[in-house]
């Protein structure tokens, strides 16, 4: 069983290349697998591999940044879900492209699960959902608000356009695991909102404690790995990528007569020309003749590609 860590710190990192290659060097000492991202603001990682080899990056990490704790969340698997260890420098450990912003400052108020659900129940909470449209068609909160972004750096806009009436209203913001709400909070107390909240943890730790009778969450929770979607108990979901367009897809929109492995889903036909789709027909043949043979295209082991 492999386990896999979620988590993130704003922590201010001077000489982000050091440590993208101590990191690098001993995740791979370890075996492990996943996406780390380094920047001048922190770190935001999801990691995968043995228990002992997990608590043992986490205590090097720990040790190299001097932070008492990392808050981590843990989910399970049989296999990595990730194909290789990836430690990468990038400008925002999560991109918003608002500097004013210091989420390493002020945030939102921090809820758990169980304040979570108590605020959410308070009819006069505006409830928002901080991820994208691709994530929240695939599960979210009951009544929660969708801004309908395709990317993260559309959220400040929507906040200046579709939520300024709400500044004196609680609102409750969630998203995977914390890290966009702690931007996303902060960016709304600058803008004047006085009821700020975010579940800690996001939705993954929500999924991990919440109590079966108490779970307020709908559909499957989106997660940037070869999982896609997890739902009660952090457990898999049965849900696919569309690897033409990359939206979810549940098995029954594989009957879709727009739906072709590796080319098209219903999302995304419409838009294709003809050389797009020859080029994806042709990129698709070539992922199953490298299964076939047992073998890795571009890098990707077949055993992950779910067939239907």
């Amino acid at each position: 069983m492999i386990d896999i860590y979620a988590f993130y710190q704003f922590i201010q990192i001077n000489d982000c290349q050091k440590i993208k290659d101590n990191f690098q060097s001993k995740a791979d000492e370890l075996g492990l697998k996943g996406i780390f991202l380094i920047a001048p603001e922190g770190i935001n990682a999801t990691v995968s591999g043995s228990s002992d080899h997990m608590k043992n990056f986490i205590q090097h990490i720990e040790e190299t940044l001097e932070i008492k704790k990392i808050d981590y969340k843990i989910s399970h698997h049989s296999e990595h879900p990730f194909h290789r260890m990836k430690v990468k420098i990038k400008k925002e450990i999560i991109t918003f492209k608002q500097d004013h912003i210091r989420p390493d400052k002020i945030v939102g108020e921090y809820l758990n699960t169980q304040e979570w659900n108590n605020l959410l129940n308070d009819p006069n909470t505006i409830i928002v959902d901080t991820r994208n449209d691709y994530e929240y068609e695939l599960g979210t909160f009951k009544n929660a608000l969708n801004p309908k972004t395709k990317k993260f750096t559309e959220f400040a806009n929507y906040v200046d356009t579709a939520l300024s009436e709400f500044k004196d209203k609680k609102i409750a913001t969630f998203c995977t695991g914390g890290v966009r709400c702690e931007k996303a909070t902060s960016f709304m107390i600058d803008r004047g909102f006085q009821n700020v909240y975010h579940l800690k943890g996001g939705i993954l730790k929500y999924l991990e404690e919440v109590d079966p009778a108490e779970n307020l969450w709908e559909g499957e929770c989106f997660v940037f790995d070869q999982r896609v979607g997890v739902h009660e108990k952090v457990e898999v979901s049965d849900c696919i990528l569309c690897h033409g367009c990359r939206h979810t897809l549940k098995i029954s929109d594989t009957e879709s007569e727009f739906y072709e492995q590796g080319v098209s889903c219903h999302h995304c036909h419409a838009d294709l020309t003809p050389e797009k789709i020859k080029s994806r027909r042709d990129r698709q043949k070539q992922i199953n003749l490298a299964a076939s043979r047992n073998t890795q295209h571009l890098g990707i082991p077949h055993q992950h590609h779910k067939n239907i």
